[in-house]
């Protein structure tokens, strides 16, 4: 089974994606983001359509008007209620890494572009999730996962660069405004231009998500989040992993509703397309939820999580 960001199961008549690298015990963290029939025949299964789901705020509305779907439950490891999966109720798992439709629609454009980025990516190995796993059309982007060890992060970062290229600005410029970036700016389109996540392969849009996690183990988180109210700040960059899953970044305090002026924080970002958007170096204005990772009474961590809607990291100062 996969256990980490991007991976797929089945429960329900719903395709379910994996959230994050730890869970609960016994739990996945889950978002519901396909419906699903059983074919007639028997054999195997056909997607009847995608949710339209787009954000946390909308899965949650729509279990707690379709109960039957799924169900809420308290998640100690995000410190509020998430949709939550028993690993032993998980009746499908899909393995990204070997996809099966590749084997039975080789000439389609996600298999075609999972076939060039298994042969060009040397340091990495290759994955196949979202919608494109199952079906796709023109307008769809083609989701790709890349696991590697975090030795190979520099090479497999190279080895994108090399082998697939840019977006165009109208690609760019599309993905902005369809995706609703909380702050539109020069910048912000620069940087879904430049993104190592967001690349053209093949002549198709690709989003990568890039681990260094192993998939195929499990891992239970060994804390407690506690909420302690939603900050805002704007802050300096000390250090950044913005390419690698999760999104982490190390921020100074240079002003702020509930830090202290030049207390360090890291800031991790859980907004997909949304969390590329901050360099070393570079002033940034943040707002998500200020919390305490609780690993024991004399071992607490503080950090400013983001993960709804209006939450972001964005820089203050245009890209040169």
């Amino acid at each position: 089974m996969c256990f980490v960001e991007g991976c797929l199961v089945r429960k329900n008549n719903v395709i379910w994606i994996v959230k994050g690298v730890e869970h609960p015990a016994g739990y996945l963290t889950v978002f519901p983001r396909y419906e699903i029939k059983d074919k007639e025949t028997g054999e195997g299964a056909i997607l009847v359509g995608k949710m339209g789901l787009k954000n946390p705020e909308e899965y949650y509305e729509f279990l707690l008007t379709k109960p039957g779907y799924g169900k809420l439950l308290y998640n100690n490891c995000a410190g509020r209620a998430t949709p939550l999966i028993g690993i032993n109720e998980v009746e499908t798992s899909y393995n990204p890494f070997k996809p099966l439709i590749c084997e039975e629609k080789r000439r389609s454009e996600p298999c075609l572009v999972y076939e060039y980025l298994a042969s060009a990516i040397e340091h990495g190995e290759i994955g196949l999730t979202g919608s494109s796993y199952f079906m796709w059309t023109p307008k769809s982007d083609i989701d790709i996962l890349i696991f590697t060890k975090p030795s190979n992060v520099t090479q497999v970062l190279e080895e994108i660069k090399e082998k697939t290229s840019e977006i165009s600005w109208e690609e760019a410029l599309s993905i902005m405004t369809t995706r609703e970036y909380h702050i539109p700016s020069l910048t912000t389109l620069t940087r879904i231009k430049r993104s190592i996540n967001q690349r053209k392969v093949l002549g198709n849009v690709v989003f990568i998500r890039i681990l260094t996690v192993n998939p195929f183990i499990y891992n239970e988180c060994h804390y407690n989040v506690l909420k302690e109210g939603e900050a805002y700040l704007q802050g300096l960059v000390l250090d950044e992993r913005s390419a690698v899953y999760p999104y982490t970044y190390r921020v100074r305090v240079l002003s702020s509703d509930i830090l202290e002026k030049n207390q360090e924080i890291t800031i991790i970002s859980d907004r997909g397309r949304f969390s590329e958007a901050a360099k070393k170096g570079e002033k940034v204005i943040v707002k998500g939820d200020y919390e305490a990772k609780i690993y024991s009474p004399r071992q607490i961590e503080h950090q400013v999580y983001l993960w709804a809607k209006h939450h972001y990291i964005a820089p203050m100062e245009h890209v040169e």
